[in-house]
């Protein structure tokens, strides 16, 4: 019987959770500094675009790596 692959590697449940707790805490942090709240219909899209962005970034650097093991 052939073994299970060992998983190498970071989880992505836990970057993306990291992610959303960071997100959340920033958010939190500049609603108590400001003196105005955040506006979100014109910071949400934004918000969106660069998650996507940072998540498109880890990707290609975990194929980048996978393909040199």
């Amino acid at each position: 019987m052939g073994r299970r692959p060992v998983a190498t590697g970071p989880h992505l449940r836990t970057i993306l959770l990291g992610l959303l707790l960071l997100a959340a805490g920033v958010a939190v942090v500049t609603t108590q500094v400001a003196d105005e709240p955040i506006d979100w219909s014109r910071v949400g899209p934004y918000a969106v675009l660069s998650a996507g962005a940072l998540l498109a970034l880890a990707g290609a650097l975990a194929a980048l790596t996978r393909r040199r093991r």
